[in-house]
């Protein structure tokens, strides 16, 4: 449970920030909470929004390499959201020379390659590069789950160009993820995409016990169930989590899909007008 307490301060904590705007911290701090994010891969947020970029500047010129890499990988973040993309691939490919190991430069880079300037050839080049130096660490250290979860990451860059071979080793990868760290309910969700349907329940119930609040788990098993026609499981896993999604749009959006889809039309309808009521403005009918 400790690592889903992680999860929730971390979101807190960023709330807060947005909520105040900039606040003007100092360089070590700033060094020490970005080196937490950018070598945590189970951090989950948005470190753009921040826009520490004068702070950030001053610590891409340190001479101590931690600085200097945190500093440049987020300048070339800030400039990638500010669409100055020349800017941005020199800075991640200055981060690579400090570090070729450089997690977010590889996520960075492919990402700039592939929806900004659809070049795939690059994009498809960087996520193979990724694959061989995580491959690396992983031989190095295959102890520590992280480690395991960058190159999952780093195969899923390419996802749709795969072998059966790398899927297979996607599989593997993924695991051995759960295997290291069994709490972590973003490695049991993942792991459901790789498993036949009694084990994939298992793992998307798994998610969905660790962190039964965070949508993403509880709309997958409640989806897996609908996709079996099993309303009354469905409805079992909707009804756990109505009180605290109560005024979540998505929660009503949600209901009345499963119930659409599994031919419940009149409590569909219901749902619909439920959540009109509420100033919610779904779609249920596709």
């Amino acid at each position: 449970m400790k690592q889903i307490f992680f999860y929730i301060l971390c979101l807190a904590i960023i709330k807060e920030s947005y909520g105040q705007g900039k606040v003007n911290i100092g360089l070590g701090k700033l060094n020490e909470y970005l080196t937490e994010v950018y070598s945590n891969s189970t951090t989950f947020f948005d470190t753009t929004r921040l826009n520490y970029r004068n702070e950030s500047y001053e610590l891409s010129l340190s001479d101590i390499p931690n600085k200097r890499l945190n500093g440049l990988i987020t300048l070339g973040i800030l400039d990638t959201y500010a669409r100055n993309t020349k800017s941005a691939i020199q800075k991640f490919n200055q981060a690579m020379l400090l570090d070729s190991n450089c997690y977010q430069c590889y996520l960075k880079l492919h990402w700039i390659n592939f929806y900004i300037l659809n070049n795939f050839q690059e994009s498809n080049k960087i996520a193979k590069l990724g694959i061989s130096k995580f491959e690396s660490v992983v031989k190095k250290d295959s102890s520590k789950s992280e480690n395991w979860s960058k190159l999952y990451n780093m195969y899923s860059l390419n996802e749709s160009r795969q072998t059966v071979k790398s899927k297979q080793r996607m599989k593997y990868i993924s695991r051995k993820r759960v295997e290291l760290d069994s709490i972590n309910p973003y490695y049991n969700w993942e792991n459901s995409f790789h498993c036949d349907d009694k084990d994939k329940e298992l793992y998307l119930l798994k998610a969905y016990h660790i962190y039964p609040s965070e949508d993403i788990f509880w709309n997958a098993i409640a989806n897996y169930y609908c996709e079996k026609k099993n309303l009354a499981a469905v409805l079992r896993i909707m009804n756990e989590v109505k009180n605290e999604e109560n005024d979540s749009s998505f929660w009503f959006q949600q209901m009345a899909l499963f119930y659409y889809r599994l031919g419940r039309k009149t409590e569909a309808k219901e749902i619909y007008n439920d959540a009109k009521k509420r100033g919610f403005d779904i779609v249920y009918k596709y």
